[in-house]
C-alpha cells in the first residue's frame, strides 16, 4: 500500500436552490479545474461534503495535494545522512534512534486500524445490499 501525505489546499462552497444542481456545480468545477488538468489531477484528491445545517442545499469541496510519504522520508534521510557525514565525518548512522522512524511506525499502526474499520464497514454495507 502506497502511503500519501495530504495537505488541504482549497476549500470551496457551492450553493443552489436545488440539491442536484448544487452537486452538479461541484462536479463541473472539479472537471474543469482539476480533472481536466493532468498536472494537477495526478497529485490531488478531494472530498465533497454536504452541509446539513445550511438553509439551502450547500456542498463543500475540499481539495488536497498529495505527496508520496516514502519519497519525502527518503529525502529527509538523505539530507540527514549528508549533514551527519559532513559535520561528524562518521560513516555509521544511528537511524534506529531517529524520531522520524518512530513517527512512521505510529502512523502506520494508526492507519492500519482505520483501514481495517473502514473495510469492515464497507463489507457490512455490501452484505446488506445483497440481502
Amino acid at each position: 500500500m502506497k502511503n500519501n501525505l495530504s495537505y488541504k489546499i482549497l476549500e470551496k462552497t457551492f450553493k443552489n436552490e436545488n440539491s442536484k444542481e448544487a452537486y452538479k456545480q461541484v462536479l463541473k468545477w472539479l472537471a474543469v479545474n482539476v480533472v481536466g488538468k493532468e498536472e494537477i489531477s495526478k497529485s490531488t484528491s478531494y472530498q465533497i461534503i454536504k452541509d446539513q445545517k445550511a438553509k439551502i442545499p450547500t456542498f463543500k469541496l475540499i481539495l488536497y495535494v498529495n505527496a508520496d510519504e516514502s519519497e519525502c522520508s527518503s529525502n529527509f534521510c538523505m539530507k540527514c545522512k549528508n549533514m551527519y557525514a559532513s559535520f561528524f565525518q562518521i560513516e555509521k548512522m544511528h537511524c534506529e534512534e531517529c524520531k522520524l522512524n518512530a513517527y512512521h511506525k505510529h502512523n502506520k499502526k494508526y492507519m492500519e486500524s482505520i483501514v481495517s474499520v473502514y473495510q469492515k464497514i464497507m463489507e457490512d454495507s455490501g452484505n446488506e445490499k445483497n440481502n
